[in-house]
């Protein structure tokens, strides 16, 4: 497949946003006033990062059989994903051993006290770093890109379209009728079809692949629109009467998350990129999931200086981070053994 420089942007940004909602963690202390609107504002419109990142790895992945066979495919993937999320996993459950948020008392105990417990936890549960929920996800979608890869094709266009809207509807839609209407309302709960973020890896390599149609891409952004004002405003009005942040439409697996998704994949495909880009984009693309790895470490520093209420520190201070990570991450590359850690 060639290199696609869209798929370079948008990864980018993807891993800017992320670290952005990171620096904006205090969303989730409610209380109503300006810190708070500005961050929520913040997790709103940088909510697409996280799906496009699946989105992307449809797009680029999923026809992998046209340059390699599976067994190759799924040892990339090892190295590139399953080495480095280890290693992290650990070393920030270390950290929490040095600074005393996890106490040892013994080593073989089956209990938060024992250090094969923790370490298996830290792996499996990624108890040590709560970002690294997106690792199991990211793993489920490896091992299940084999399977998806045989509906590759023009002649399999049809299916994709079934399997996606098959996945809207019991992924997205009938949860989130549960979620608002209750049970006595609501659908069939138990329908799992193509579960998970499937439904962005076909959706990618759907929008990238196919031409949609133009009344149907104006839908999709209008619809993306109404979703992120709907999400804003339904936080807001939620958390009020709650008193704490709403995690009403805090979900991946919603409609408040694919119509922007989809929408914020397709404009970044129509950017022009000029070829004098080409290299600094190639180069802060390959940083993207080295800065997922290490920047919750330089936030924990930073907030040792600055308070996270503060707007220098959701806007210089997230800046600098981002560019530390990338500095670090290049200068790690070049290390032989240890650029493995930093992907």
């Amino acid at each position: 497949m060639k290199r696609n420089l869209n798929f370079d942007l948008l990864n980018v940004i993807c891993c800017f946003c992320v670290v952005m909602m990171h620096g904006s963690g205090v969303t989730w202390i409610y209380a109503a006033k300006p810190y708070w609107y500005s961050s929520l504002a913040v997790d709103v419109l940088c909510y697409f990062s996280v799906p496009c990142f699946f989105m992307i790895s449809g797009a680029t992945l999923l026809d992998y059989h046209k340059r390699y066979d599976t067994k190759t495919f799924l040892k990339k993937r090892i190295t590139r994903t399953l080495v480095p999320y280890i290693f992290w996993a650990l070393f920030y459950l270390l950290i929490s051993i040095i600074v005393g948020n996890v106490i040892l008392t013994n080593l073989f105990s089956w209990n938060e006290n024992g250090l094969i417990y923790q370490v298996y936890n830290a792996i499996v549960n990624y108890s040590s770093q709560s970002i690294f929920w997106y690792f199991p996800a990211l793993f489920n979608v490896y091992l299940c890109i084999p399977i998806l890869s045989h509906l590759c094709g023009t002649e399999k266009n049809h299916i994709r379209w079934y399997a996606i809207l098959l996945s809207f509807i019991s992924i997205i839609c009938i949860p989130s009728a549960y979620n608002f209407l209750g049970s006595n309302l609501a659908p069939y709960k138990q329908l799992y079809c193509m579960g998970g973020y499937l439904i962005y890896v076909l959706l990618g390599y759907q929008l990238y692949n196919e031409k949609i149609p133009k009344w149907a891409e104006r839908t999709i952004h209008i619809t993306a629109f109404i979703c992120l004002f709907l999400k804003y405003a339904g936080t807001v009005y939620f958390s009020g009467v709650v008193g704490e942040t709403s995690k009403q439409f805090m979900n991946y697996l919603t409609i408040w998350a694919i119509f922007p998704s989809a929408s914020v994949f397709l404009l970044i495909q129509k950017i022009k990129i000029p070829k004098k880009n080409t290299n600094i984009l190639k180069l802060l693309s390959s940083c993207s999931l080295s800065v997922y790895l290490i920047h919750k470490l330089f936030f924990s520093i930073l907030s040792k200086f600055l308070s996270p209420f503060s707007i220098i520190y959701r806007t210089l201070g997230v800046l600098c981070v981002y560019c530390i990570c990338i500095a670090i991450s290049l200068l790690m590359k070049k290390i032989p053994f240890v650029r493995k850690l930093f992907p």
